[in-house]
């Protein structure tokens, strides 16, 4: 027949093991160290954001195209409205690299590329509703090429 520990006595019994052996030391978490290519990054939720809601419109897969077929007036009203949103996130991340330290060079490339895809996603808002198929699937893939050099250059090309 077995016999039943109190609740209470399992507490007591872990802090006695815990004293026979060593004690209980508490310990830290690892702090991460940002890598020097990383360090300088702009990080933006709003910007993430968008751009889940704009990869959700329109997949990196070009045989989206098709499907799209069924409801494109609402597919392409939002891509519009998203690349509107993407543009204006694009246009604040100059007062986000303010407050950074980065050298001059490394600045010019990154504020170059935040203008780049400030202007491909506003042109990508402006003719997403009158370009055909293959126009807007070029206008995406532009904005999209923008958003990974800048990642491959400002965070490594293993981090999307």
């Amino acid at each position: 027949m077995t016999t039943a520990f109190p609740c209470r006595w399992v507490g007591v019994l872990a802090a006695l093991l815990a004293l026979a052996h060593g004690g209980c030391t508490p310990t830290q978490p690892p702090v991460r160290q940002p890598d020097p290519v990383s360090a300088h990054v702009v990080e933006s939720r709003k910007v993430r954001n968008v751009m889940r809601s704009l990869l959700a419109l329109v997949p990196e897969d070009p045989s989206w195209v098709e499907p799209m077929a069924e409801h494109e007036r609402s597919v392409r009203e939002g891509l519009r409205t998203t690349s509107l949103e993407l543009a204006a996130q694009a246009e604040r991340i100059e007062w986000a690299l303010a407050r950074r330290e980065l050298p001059a060079s490394q600045r010019r490339v990154f504020l170059g590329l935040a203008d780049q895809l400030r202007e491909r996603a506003t042109r990508l808002s402006e003719e997403a509703l009158q370009v055909p198929h293959a126009a807007l699937q070029a206008r995406f893939e532009q904005v999209i090429d923008t958003c990974h050099r800048c990642h491959d250059l400002f965070r490594g090309p293993a981090d999307g």
